[in-house]
């Protein structure tokens, strides 16, 4: 019996030793948000001049099916800003864009049995903290908030596993640990509602989406040379496929907020709101 103490003592004491830490190797994306004399006309298609300017997120790496291959379609995310907002401009190229999945169109909806496509910003680029913004084919707005690293390294089943078996540590008991889960621990807030706005179009190279993000909806500090953490992830559904720009292994999820790439190019203002509540 005292052995059978001593061991789950350990086992106690070492646990979290014992589970995978982010890989040394991983070298965090490098991006940059351009600054915008005229802004975009948000109506969903990525086709102004003022996008062609900005040099696209692309070269998403595969989480699912086949971990560190290249995504099989392309991916581009241009971001832009000015004094009041953010800009984003999506392009989620399809070979087949007949056979594009939206099966969505509520606010907060699942995102797993639809194409869809989440951005990730840690604004403060603590590793610990961050806003995410995501919406599908039909233009659905999904946001939340990340908080205690996105719970850490608290599930560590693949995503085959989750689905199999349940929900686990911090889930909420959904068929997958992913942001796209309501409840369970504090380490993603799904009622969060920000304030943005989103329009989407499938065309014929796929599907498109602008998102416009007030700087007031976001909390950060201000300046110039600050860096924000940004990853973005495509989810492709009729292939089953998981891509990311900052690659994410299958032992981490998307809000695994540390591995996280970096958004440069910003130099913002205070933003002040003003709330009366009556």
């Amino acid at each position: 019996m005292p052995r059978v103490r001593i061991g789950i003592i350990l086992l106690l004491w070492l646990g979290p030793a014992l589970l995978p830490a982010p890989p040394e190797n991983h070298v965090s994306r490098k991006a940059r948000a351009h600054r915008l004399e005229t802004p975009p006309v948000p109506d969903g298609l990525v086709n102004e001049p003022v996008w062609q300017q900005i040099t696209p997120l692309t070269d998403f790496v595969q989480q699912e099916p086949d971990e560190g291959q290249p995504a099989t379609e392309r991916t581009e995310v241009r971001i832009g800003y000015d004094d009041r907002f953010l800009y984003l401009g999506i392009i989620c190229h399809d070979s087949e864009p007949l056979h594009i999945v939206s099966t969505q169109a509520r606010r907060d909806a699942p995102l797993e049995d639809t194409d869809s496509i989440l951005i990730l910003l840690d604004t403060f680029n603590d590793d610990q903290n961050a806003f995410v913004f995501g919406t599908t084919p039909s233009g659905m707005e999904y946001d939340g908030q990340v908080s205690k690293a996105g719970q850490g390294r608290g599930d560590l089943r693949t995503p085959s596993q989750r689905s199999s078996t349940g929900g686990g540590s911090g889930d909420g008991g959904g068929s997958r640990r992913s942001p796209s889960q309501r409840g369970g621990a504090s380490a993603f807030n799904l009622n969060w509602d920000g304030v943005w706005w989103v329009q989407s179009w499938i065309t014929g190279r796929g599907w498109e989406a602008e998102m416009v993000i007030p700087l007031k909806t976001l909390r950060y500090n201000p300046g110039s040379g600050r860096t924000w953490g940004l990853n973005v992830t495509r989810n492709l559904r009729r292939r089953n496929e998981q891509s990311f720009w900052a690659p994410v292994s299958r032992a981490f999820t998307f809000n695994q907020v540390e591995l996280a790439g970096g958004l440069e190019g910003r130099d913002l203002k205070v933003q002040r709101t003003l709330k009366v509540i009556p």
